[in-house]
C-alpha cells in the first residue's frame, strides 16, 4: 500500500480480522462496531488456520458469535465482555498457550505497582473507550 509516496506495509485482511478479534476480546474487553465489520468482512479459512496456529481460536469464535448476535439485532456495540466471561477466556488461554504463560509472569509482577493497579481497575470498570 502507498501513502503520500511512501510504501506502507500492512496486514492482509484475514490476519487483520484475527488481530481485531483477539485485541477486542483478550485486551480491551470491548467489542466495537469497527471490530464487527473487520471480523465480518475479512474472516476466512486462512483466519481460522492462523487462529489455530497462534492459539487464539477462542477469541475468534467469541467474536464470530458476537457478530451473529449483532446481525440478529440481539446485541449492540460497543459491547463490554462480562468480567467472568473474560476471565474464563483468559484462564483457558493461559492453560493452553505456553507463550502467553511465559509473557504473563512478567506482567503479573507489574501488578504490585500502585499506578498499574489503578490502570487495571479503570480498565475493568470502564464501559467504553
Amino acid at each position: 500500500m502507498e501513502f503520500n509516496g511512501a510504501e506502507i506495509r500492512s496486514l492482509e485482511g484475514y490476519a487483520e480480522a484475527l488481530v481485531a478479534a483477539s485485541h477486542a476480546i483478550y485486551k480491551e474487553r470491548i467489542y466495537t462496531l469497527n471490530d464487527y465489520f473487520t471480523v465480518e468482512k475479512w474472516t476466512s479459512k486462512k483466519t481460522l488456520k492462523l487462529a489455530q496456529e497462534l492459539k487464539c481460536e477462542e477469541a475468534l469464535k467469541t467474536a464470530i458469535n458476537l457478530n451473529r448476535k449483532i446481525r440478529l439485532g440481539t446485541l449492540e456495540t460497543p459491547y463490554k465482555v462480562p468480567a467472568p466471561t473474560w476471565l474464563a477466556i483468559l484462564i483457558r488461554k493461559l492453560q493452553t498457550d505456553g507463550l502467553t504463560r511465559a509473557t504473563s509472569t512478567g506482567m503479573l509482577k507489574t501488578l504490585t505497582n500502585k499506578r498499574i493497579g489503578e490502570l487495571l481497575t479503570s480498565k475493568l470498570t470502564r464501559e467504553t473507550y
